[in-house]
């Protein structure tokens, strides 16, 4: 499954059959969706801080750093982030008595991030963005994350 199927799937999500085909992803469509839907992320502060830095007629260093440097720093900040959700996965977990592991929970919460992410940059690009935004935003990447955990069988006792 290439990376643009797996975006169609995430877009369809908490739908079983999109969480079932989506759990068969490989490895490295799996990462490369990381990376694609990061820098999808990506794009709209890194086109403000070029052209803060071309306006500025600043060193070639300082463009250097913002072409290279931001997006590494921030694609670790975003895997940083993406493994906090994890955690939270399985606190939702264990509240709601299901058996996933944390790999899962891992992947689910980064195919979960997709509507979410691709609103916001939208937004962003549009100028819309808000703090009201991205609570609704949150809330609704919650919202996909607790369907997709509540549709795996309860632990057996």
């Amino acid at each position: 499954m290439g990376i643009f199927t797996t975006y169609k799937y995430s877009l369809s999500l908490p739908k079983r059959k999109s969480v079932l085909a989506l759990n068969k992803t490989k490895q490295k469509d799996f990462f490369l969706y990381i990376l694609f839907l990061l820098l999808l992320f990506l794009i709209p502060n890194g086109i403000r801080l070029l052209q803060e830095f071309i306006n500025e007629d600043s060193r070639g260093a300082a463009v250097m750093a913002v072409l290279f440097l931001y997006p590494f720093m921030s694609i670790f900040a975003g895997l940083a982030g993406i493994s906090a959700i994890a955690g939270l996965g399985v606190l939702i977990n264990d509240i709601a008595k299901r058996h996933v592991r944390y790999m899962l929970l891992w992947r689910m919460a980064v195919f979960a991030m997709t509507i979410p992410l691709t609103v916001f940059t939208l937004l962003d690009l549009l100028g819309l963005s808000h703090w009201v935004v991205t609570v609704l935003l949150f809330g609704y990447f919650f919202f996909i994350y607790t369907k997709m955990i509540l549709g795996y069988p309860r632990k057996r006792t």
